[in-house]
């Protein structure tokens, strides 16, 4: 369902949220924090379904080529 993205930028160490859609959201924060386990939370105190979630880390290689693309 959809869910509004301020919501989602209160989870304990998100720094960032970019929405996908209306229902899918890209939530970063830094290195050394997982989030996983406050996303679970925080979708089970709002009685919301997760359908995928996943840890992704991006090299230094990774953020520079696409910033320069």
């Amino acid at each position: 369902q959809p869910i509004d993205a301020q919501l989602l930028s209160k989870i304990k160490n998100v720094i960032k949220v970019t929405p996908l859609s209306k229902t899918a959201f890209q939530l970063t924060s830094t290195l050394k924090n997982d989030i996983r386990a406050d996303v679970f939370k925080f979708a089970v105190e709002k009685n919301l379904t997760l359908l995928e979630m996943k840890k992704e880390i991006f090299s230094v290689e990774d953020i520079f080529t696409e910033l320069t693309k």
